[in-house]
């Protein structure tokens, strides 16, 4: 007796699996409604801090006591601020305007004593960022505290480049030189693992690149993008506007080579606006264009 057997093909262990984020949770931070919150940061899941829509100061919200914190109320410190890996620390810059003129301060301060130290004062200061536990930050054009500086750090834009930290020397980079066309850079941010840029030109999107320059993947319009901490991904806005004001905006995320995408807010009532992803749980934070801070719990999924 011969026994025939139906053979059903399982297309579904064939085809690949298609990964892609998806948000499984939002929630809104309890904060007052006097103030426009904007520009939130996370080193840990213990806080976060967010500055103002004009940048007047700098404020923390702890989650286990659901508190509220002015750290500093120092003039345009909002602006441009770090917070150490740690948590222990944040390194702002402030803008005086005194009877010479304006001028700059780096200031650290110690989130637990409160103490500052004013590390560098001049005209000419950029944005400071942390290496370690170390603040590195540009005087006019001089890079300092880079001794013992060794892992890569993005020290922001100077003169439309990149600024780019390598073992403590300076660079400037442009990796769409090649193009012959003269190139404006915003919104660079280093992968989590320090061998990865993502960043924008102002007139062709967005991209990847390593750290010599050479291009990964073209992203295209994709405003504002930062990395996921696996690095696997980058989350970005889509915003839209009349000519004038922003009339709209969802987050999004795709794939570090460009080739997966997926929409991760559908708001109606909600202008979601510059992502900032944990650095240690699967969260991304971002603002509103009314002023709320709103937290974004996201899973990697298939489809």
């Amino acid at each position: 007796m011969i026994t025939k057997y139906i053979i059903i093909p399982l297309l579904c262990l064939q085809l690949p699996a298609y990964a892609q984020l998806k948000i499984t949770n939002v929630s809104k931070l309890p904060l007052p409604k006097s103030q426009t919150w904007s520009n939130v940061q996370a080193a840990d899941a213990k806080s976060a801090f967010f500055t103002t829509s004009d940048y007047q100061g700098i404020w923390r919200y702890v989650f286990s006591t659901k508190s509220l914190k002015q750290i500093t109320n120092s003039p345009r410190s909002g602006y441009g601020f770090a917070v150490s890996p740690d948590g222990k620390s944040i390194a702002f810059r402030r803008t005086l305007n005194e009877a010479r003129g304006r001028v700059q301060e780096v200031v650290l301060r110690n989130l637990s004593t409160g103490a500052e130290q004013i590390l560098s004062r001049g005209e000419n200061l950029s944005t400071p960022s942390f290496a370690g536990t170390k603040v590195v930050y540009a005087n006019e054009a001089k890079v300092q505290n880079l001794a013992a500086v060794t892992e890569p750090v993005l020290l922001g834009i100077e003169d439309t480049k990149i600024v780019l930290l390598e073992n403590g020397v300076k660079r400037l980079l442009d990796p769409l030189a090649k193009a012959g066309t003269p190139s404006s850079y915003i919104w660079p941010q280093l992968s989590p693992d320090g061998k990865l840029i993502v960043v924008t030109e102002m007139s062709l999107g967005a991209f990847v690149c390593d750290l010599k320059g050479n291009i990964i993947s073209r992203l295209g319009r994709r405003n504002c993008a930062v990395w996921t901490r696996d690095g696997k991904w980058l989350v970005y806005m889509k915003d839209v506007d009349d000519g004038h004001n922003i009339t709209g905006s969802d987050l999004f995320s795709i794939s570090s080579d460009g080739k997966k995408s997926a929409q991760l807010t559908r708001s109606t009532d909600k202008i979601e606006l510059y992502p900032f992803c944990s650095p240690v749980e699967d969260k991304i934070f971002c603002n509103t264009l009314d002023g709320d801070i709103l937290v974004m719990t996201y899973a990697e999924v298939g489809r």
